[in-house]
């Protein structure tokens, strides 16, 4: 198998492995929704917060150099394995002792015993950034399909039992330690011939080295992300944060597949092409079509039938989130074009490049965020998602531009072009009045008619991009039969 094949296989695992687990974790979404509250869910997000915030922050870097590594050693890595469960035990047991006054921040001593349990998943978070980057770093991508669905249906199954007895906020804590834990469970034993009780310093100290230039930047960027719920949680009460984090996660849940297939499968081989620079533009504006192909309309079915979705769906008691879904849906359609300027700096290990451009963002989203806090919920989600992702693509872009020779035509050719035809797609679906219909069929016809005219678009104005695509699933699915 040549390494075209190889790569195109990859992707399709990747691409089936986390469409998979989004469905499952739709449909278990759907159920705790329907069982229970906005405020459940804004207890949770509270909850973890900061656990996820420390845990990123220490194991980022560590996951981004096991990527870039040539060459490790079973000593390095059990030695970075065992670095990073310790200070990240070590920081559990300082966040076990400051519960109390975090509680008492939000002004409920209840919450207590919430941020203790949720600490657990530091531990968790940083076995699983090692494991992950090793799996990924192997492209053994049937090891991370069969961790990731069997951990959703363990945990799923845990939480929904939870729920049905009433146990509130819990049955979501607990469902996410128990789907971490399982997924590390089934990794590490997939790498049992490794002897994980190895530790060297010496092996270590040069990727700790290395590491440390991330920290400072994964903290200010994990801040950076989680500022919003910060605010939120701070100004609001546990219904409007759990509105908020339910309004952001249905977008991303179905943008996320899409960017980490790309991501994850690409940026090996635009490692191993980086001194071929006409193949290395191939390879980075295939990323970018790619993602403009199916994320833009996949964001638009959201975008323009989010109220009758939410109805249909979570039940009218979750209709403050449509709102929040359409700036999410239009925000996550845009993202991932900032993200996968970042990840071609990553793959060529221009790590300087990759923080300069990711202080400009986050300088960005916390001028956008300040002036928009005064202004009240809506203008502040407005203003510090959309029109700051707008910006920040606006200077990725230009970057690329810079570095790598992505002229504006080019860009044009495999990115706004796609939003063109989306937004005339859009405004023609518009034109027809449906509200008299049954919500279902209404649904129906909507999408199907913006599918349509999306497609003939395509077709007519990106033929050759359209018939390469079907040629890629051809080949991919049909070739061996």
């Amino acid at each position: 198998m040549n390494a075209n094949e190889k790569i195109g296989k990859s992707v399709v695992l990747k691409f089936v492995e986390r469409v998979l687990a989004q469905i499952l974790l739709f449909f278990l979404s759907i159920i705790l929704s329907r069982l229970l509250s906005p405020s459940d869910y804004g207890i949770y997000s509270i909850s973890i917060l900061y656990v996820v915030l420390i845990g990123n922050t220490i194991t980022n870097g560590v996951y981004t150099i096991i990527l870039q590594k040539k060459t490790m050693s079973d000593v390095e890595i059990s030695s970075v394995a065992l670095g990073v469960t310790g200070v990240a035990s070590l920081i559990t047991f300082l966040f076990f002792l400051v519960s109390p006054f975090l509680a008492s921040f939000y002004g409920s001593y209840e919450l207590t015993s919430v941020f203790r349990v949720s600490s657990l998943l530091i531990v968790l978070i940083a076995t699983n950034s090692v494991l992950t980057g090793l799996t990924y770093r192997e492209m053994n991508f049937k090891i991370s399909f069969y961790s990731n669905i069997i951990s959703i249906l363990a945990s799923s199954a845990i939480g929904i039992y939870m729920a049905m007895k009433g146990m509130s906020y819990w049955s979501l804590i607990i469902c996410e330690l128990i789907r971490i834990l399982v997924l590390n469970i089934i990794m590490f034993i997939s790498f049992r011939k490794i002897n994980w009780f190895q530790f060297s310093f010496k092996a270590i100290a040069p990727i700790y080295k290395e590491n440390n230039k991330f920290i400072g930047i994964n903290l200010f960027i994990n801040i950076i992300e989680n500022l919003q719920s910060f605010i939120i949680s701070r100004n609001y009460n546990a219904d409007v944060l759990g509105n908020v984090s339910r309004g952001r996660s249905l977008p991303s849940m179905l943008s996320n597949p899409i960017v980490d297939t790309i991501n994850n499968v690409l940026i090996p081989p635009l490692s191993a092409n980086r001194t071929n620079q006409i193949e290395f533009k191939s390879l980075y504006r295939k990323a970018f079509t790619s993602f403009s192909l199916v994320s833009f309309p996949l964001m638009s079915l959201l975008l323009i039938n989010s109220k009758d979705l939410i109805v249909l769906l979570y039940t009218e008691k979750w209709i403050g989130l449509t709102f929040f879904i359409k700036i999410f849906s239009i925000y996550y359609a845009l993202k991932p074009i900032n993200m996968l300027v970042l990840d071609i700096y990553l793959s060529i290990e221009n790590n300087k490049m990759f923080i300069k451009v990711s202080k400009i963002s986050n300088i960005l989203f916390i001028v956008f965020t300040v002036i928009s806090i005064p202004f009240g919920l809506k203008p502040f989600i407005l203003v510090s998602n959309l029109m700051y992702m707008i910006c920040v693509n606006i200077y990725s872009l230009f970057c690329m531009r810079r570095d790598f020779n992505y002229e504006y035509n080019e860009q044009y050719s495999d990115i706004f072009s796609f939003i063109l035809i989306i937004i005339t797609s859009l405004l023609i679906t518009q034109i027809f009045e449906l509200s008299g219909m049954n919500l279902l069929v209404r649904l129906i016809i909507r999408s199907s008619s913006f599918l349509v005219f999306y497609l003939i678009f395509v077709f007519l104005t990106k033929k050759v991009i359209f018939i390469e695509s079907l040629k890629f699933i051809r080949n991919t699915f049909f070739k061996n039969k």
